[in-house]
């Protein structure tokens, strides 16, 4: 083979996989049980509580977002990135407040062109969009809201 392996590509799996074993670990602890013998089982169990815990994070994000005046939410409902506009305000205006205020956020079009064109023609064609993952807080998602109805 030529070439040099990709020696951090394996020692980053390695450590992704132990991560995923040690919330599987947690997620047994918090729902009152033994963790799985099983490095497996580990990892499927932390993979279920990531899901489950990111569906409850989406949710309450895309609700705090539809509490704002002008929201418009484009997007899957169950997915946690959020695309989305404020009547009245540009995307990149918008997207340059919430960063200003602490909370990573991105625009475009998101190579969907096509369908942002037709989504957010009043909006050229772009969105404001804000991600979860399972390491986020409710707490930081009612910030991201506070941001959005001083915008």
């Amino acid at each position: 083979e030529l070439g040099t392996q990709n020696h951090e590509g394996a020692a980053g799996f390695l450590g992704t996989l132990e991560y995923l074993e040690m919330l599987g670990t947690a997620a047994a602890a918090v729902s009152g049980g033994e963790a799985p013998a099983s490095r497996r089982e580990r990892r499927r169990m932390a993979m279920q509580a990531i899901g489950a815990y990111e569906q409850e994070l989406t949710a309450a994000l895309r609700a705090c977002i539809s509490r704002v005046d002008g929201a418009v939410i484009y997007g899957q409902p169950d997915v946690p990135i959020v695309s989305f506009n404020l009547k009245g305000r540009a995307p990149g205006d918008l997207a340059r407040h919430l960063e200003a205020t602490g909370i990573e956020a991105r625009t475009g079009n998101y190579l969907a062109i096509r369908q942002m064109t037709r989504l957010a023609a009043e909006y050229g064609g772009e969105a404001v969009r804000v991600s979860l993952l399972h390491y986020n807080t409710p707490e930081e998602i009612d910030r991201l809201g506070e941001a959005l109805r001083r915008a």
